[in-house]
């Protein structure tokens, strides 16, 4: 069989693999950590500033812990440049689906602002998980000669 034919099947197995409970612990990890940071952060920025210095914050510990637990393999030059680039659009989602679901769930459910915040801001990180991973794993830390991470 040639890559083109076993590639969506591989692809669908890398949801079921060790390597993407790994990415999903150092991505939850660091979604604690940019929750956490936000909250931090909230008591002198606006909602939508805190949650933009957290994502970097967490995005520089989900670097670390992406290159040291899940894509070991020796990557092309520029790897931290792509994460980086990859994660601008993650921060643009987080962003705008912090604030819809916060909407969302404040219109929706009797909770306090910061409640809904805080949930708002969560169910917006959990939506990167499949699309990071296989962008990550094609493209941030894929070797250059066999189009994906090892």
């Amino acid at each position: 069989m040639n890559r083109e034919t076993t590639r969506p099947a591989s692809l669908l197995l890398d949801f079921f693999s060790r390597r993407y409970l790994m990415f999903l612990l150092s991505g939850g990890s660091s979604a604690v950590l940019g929750v956490a940071l936000r909250l931090l952060f909230s008591q002198f920025m606006t909602y939508t500033y805190s949650v933009i210095a957290s994502y970097f914050f967490s995005t520089l510990a989900a670097y670390a812990l992406n290159k040291r637990l899940v894509f070991r393999g020796q990557a092309g030059g520029g790897e931290l440049g792509r994460f980086f680039v990859v994660n601008i659009v993650g921060l643009a989602q987080t962003t705008l689906l912090s604030n819809l679901f916060f909407k969302v769930i404040h219109w929706a459910v009797p909770v306090s602002i910061p409640v809904a915040e805080t949930a708002g801001h969560a169910v917006a990180l959990s939506t990167l998980a499949v699309t990071s991973f296989i962008i990550h794993k094609f493209w941030t830390f894929s070797d250059r000669r066999g189009g994906q991470a090892e």
